[in-house]
This record gives structure tokens, C-alpha cells and sequence, in this order.
């Protein structure tokens, strides 16, 4: 098989934050005409719901293709601070330590957790491996895949298909429900990544 043809595809795509956010970006989709065999979303609900607005949006029903909620696709853990308001977290821990939390970089940054939370580390190794473990076996069968989770996972995941190759992405650019396409070969290299600003 020639490794410069497209084998499988991949979409990732952060939830949204609106109905119409969503659909907005899922219409982008919609222009690529992918096939989906596949989808995987978190066990958060905003996730989920953005992945079911995508999916009608995309002209599937429920039962059209398979849908797999892991919760190793969630956001890292906040501990004692889940749930609670970024106001508060920011006025009782400054903001320095609130915008770390929800970044995306813990080489330039210390990794420390909420009381409680979970690293970004431990975010990245949970999600790469349900990526090893369950979903580069579908790109491997010639699989098109939709992904629905938050920031923190997707940029795991961008990790882990593009490895060493993967350019610093500025977190201001993962904007909410735009989607991420990789075209990959029959080896799960990636061929070319197209990605909505």
C-alpha cells in the first residue's frame, strides 16, 4: 500500500459552548464529506451534547454509527475546585495559577494540580492511552472517526497522532468547536492536518 494515500481519517474536535457554536462548526465539517464510522466523546455532557448536535447536523441518527463515551477522554480533574466558579478559584489562588490549569503546556509551566486534581501529565498519559489502547486500532482498519471532548484531551490526542512533529499550538487557537482533520496513511502517520482558526 502506497503510504502516501489517505487511509484513515480523523477529526477532533473541542465541544462547543452553544447550539448554534456547534452547529456552526459542524456545517464547517459538513463540506468535507466525511464518511464517519465511528465517534468518541467524553463522559462530560457538554461534550456529549456537542457531539450529538454535530451528528445531526452531519444528517446521522443516533443509531447510524457507533458512539463510545470514555470517561479516559475527560478534562483533567479539579479536585476540591470542580464546579466551583473561576471567580472564586482566581480571587483565593490568583489568576497565574487558575490560567495554568486550564492550559495546555506543562513543559513551560509547573504541573501542579488543584488540591485534590489531577496534572496535566496525568490528563495526557490517560487520554494517549485510550488513543494506543482503543482508537489507533480503527485507524489502523481505515477507520473516519469524530472525536468530541474538551481542550486539555484534544490537545493529548494532537500529541500523540503527530508526536516529535507537532508544532507548539497556541491555546488562544483551540478555539471552541472548530474542528481539527488529520488524513493518515495505513501506518497512522499523518499525511496532512487541516485546522479551523
Amino acid at each position: 500500500m502506497n503510504t502516501g494515500e489517505t487511509h484513515a481519517q480523523i477529526v477532533l474536535m473541542r465541544h462547543g459552548e452553544s447550539e448554534a457554536n456547534v452547529e456552526s462548526a459542524a456545517t464547517t465539517l459538513k463540506g468535507h464529506r466525511i464518511a464517519f464510522d465511528r465517534a468518541y466523546t467524553s463522559g462530560f455532557k457538554r461534550a456529549q451534547d456537542s457531539l450529538t448536535i454535530t451528528l445531526k447536523t452531519l444528517g446521522y441518527a443516533k443509531s447510524n454509527i457507533p458512539i463510545e463515551k470514555a470517561p479516559e477522554l475527560n478534562t483533567r480533574t479539579f479536585g476540591e475546585w470542580t464546579g466551583r466558579p473561576y471567580a472564586e478559584a482566581r480571587a483565593t489562588l490568583g489568576s497565574e495559577n487558575v490560567n495554568h490549569w486550564f492550559g495546555i503546556d506543562y513543559k513551560k509551566f509547573p504541573d501542579v494540580p488543584p488540591r485534590g486534581g489531577e496534572t496535566l501529565e496525568e490528563c495526557d498519559k490517560r487520554a494517549q492511552a485510550y488513543y494506543t489502547q482503543e482508537i489507533h486500532r480503527r485507524v489502523l482498519a481505515g477507520e473516519k472517526i469524530l472525536v468530541v471532548a474538551s481542550r486539555n484531551p484534544i490537545y493529548s490526542l494532537m500529541q500523540k497522532i503527530e508526536g516529535d512533529k507537532l508544532k507548539e499550538v497556541p491555546i488562544d487557537d483551540m478555539k471552541t468547536a472548530l474542528p481539527i482533520i488529520y488524513q493518515l496513511d495505513y501506518r497512522g502517520k499523518v499525511l496532512q492536518r487541516t485546522m479551523y482558526y
